[in-house]
């Protein structure tokens, strides 16, 4: 972005941020001279010190976010659980249709054979009586 009468400092007075008109920062981002700077572990504890912040609160915070954590990752386990029973029973759920089905076509093959040995037997049975018919005559 380069600088000009709105984001070069006329309106902003040269403190706008992401802009060639911050000096030293070359219009990237927040410039050094707003950038916190990074504290020390010593300065961190003489500050929870100076504010008040104990040990106990900080082990008390920590111990029940692994709690959280430890009840995240059993609500995890439990829902997987959960998943794979349905899946479990979804996979029981089309074996047995695929079983049915089977059945039926099973089913369906055993009565299409009898009747055709039915058919059979009664196109025999009309033989023999056109046959004795025909030697009565």
């Amino acid at each position: 972005m380069a600088s000009n009468s709105f984001f070069g400092g006329q309106f902003f007075e040269g403190n706008y941020i992401g802009t060639d008109a911050v000096s030293g920062n070359a219009g990237h981002g927040i410039p050094a001279t707003l950038r916190v700077p990074a504290r020390t572990r010593k300065e961190i504890e003489r500050d929870r010190e100076r504010f008040g912040i104990a040990r106990e609160v900080i082990q008390s915070i920590a111990e029940s976010q692994v709690r959280l954590l430890e009840m995240d990752a059993q609500k995890q386990f439990d829902e997987l659980q959960n998943e794979l029973q349905l899946r479990g029973i979804e996979l029981e759920a089309r074996h047995l249709d695929a079983l049915n089905a089977e059945r039926q076509r099973l089913l369906d093959a055993e009565i299409e054979l009898r009747l055709q040995q039915i058919m059979r037997q009664r196109a025999d049975e009309q033989m023999v009586l056109m046959l004795l018919a025909a030697a009565v005559a």
